[in-house]
């Protein structure tokens, strides 16, 4: 499974799209993605891998697409 975070716009959109025609993938983003975590938060960082953790996937891969900027997430909105 590849975790894509970033996953409901942007570049982070079109890799995780990408991504779903050949793999297993989880998407990850503030809102309309498989798993909604405002990445801004240490906390909900915490429990968003404690979910994954408890899927009990293997993971293939990491793909970082959420911009975080001063505890901001930039949207392309």
């Amino acid at each position: 499974m590849f975790v894509v975070t970033g996953s409901s716009s942007g570049i982070g959109k079109s890799i995780y799209k990408s991504l779903q025609q050949t793999e297993e993938v989880l998407g990850v983003a503030k809102e309309n993605s498989d798993m909604d975590c405002d990445l801004s938060s240490e906390d909900n960082i915490i429990s968003l891998v404690n979910k994954i953790i408890n899927l009990n996937k293997d993971i293939s891969g990491l793909i970082t697409s959420a911009a975080v900027i001063g505890g901001h997430i930039v949207t392309g909105k």
